[in-house]
């Protein structure tokens, strides 16, 4: 059975506590959370103050879409205590500066590597055994409510025939239809679907269980 990390990203922010108590109740393994900087992305997500600002009971994950994560990565150490309590991976992404990477994973949290759609295994291969967790991006990344795009999972599969102990992650346009694609051994990330389902228990359910 796959894990479902529920992404936050398009929710109301007036009702966001509310949906994260609903989510948490009917069965989500844990929390994907986007930060942006316009910058690496062309759009904006949620501000690390904010996220403090929310209640969490289940392990969080924070996917960094900025060309700086070793910034953000400490301001989260030294001034979200609420977020940081529960935060089990910090994803930066593959595509930045090398150095970057490198100062990001000097910090004493878990560090995952995010993989864009385009990027080709040859391109990360060397960089994979720093990381014990990797999401695969199925959409290109900034914006909620896209299609799924089912090039990188071929990545994830040679991410998984060639590295021991890799916990692979699928991240986009996840829903009834494109969970078909997605091999058992990977868990998922899902946003916009979760926001729009009728019957949440049986669609989490759902995502966790369809081979």
């Amino acid at each position: 059975m796959r894990e479902v990390s529920a992404s936050l990203l398009g929710y109301d922010y007036k009702i966001i506590q509310d949906s994260i108590y609903k989510l948490e109740k009917a069965g989500v393994t844990s929390w994907h959370l986007d930060i942006m900087d316009l910058n690496f992305v062309p759009n904006l997500a949620f501000d690390p103050a904010f996220l403090d600002s929310l209640e969490f009971s289940k392990p969080v994950n924070i996917h960094l879409m900025v060309n700086y994560p070793s910034l953000v990565i400490e301001k989260i150490i030294n001034d979200y205590p609420n977020l940081l309590k529960n935060l089990d991976c910090v994803y930066v992404h593959s595509e930045i500066d090398s150095f970057e990477i490198e100062k990001a994973l000097e910090f004493d949290v878990n560090v995952g590597l995010a993989i864009k759609p385009e990027t080709d295994f040859k391109d990360i291969e060397t960089i994979i055994p720093l990381f014990s967790n990797v999401l695969l991006m199925t959409v290109p990344p900034g914006f909620a409510g896209q299609d799924f795009v089912d090039d990188i999972i071929e990545v994830g599969n040679r991410i998984y025939e060639n590295f021991d102990g890799i916990h692979l992650s699928v991240d986009g346009g996840v829903n009834l239809n494109s969970i078909k694609q997605i091999p058992i051994y990977m868990n998922v990330v899902s946003g916009s679907f979760l926001n729009n389902c009728v019957d949440l228990e049986k669609d989490i359910k759902s995502l966790k269980t369809v081979i």
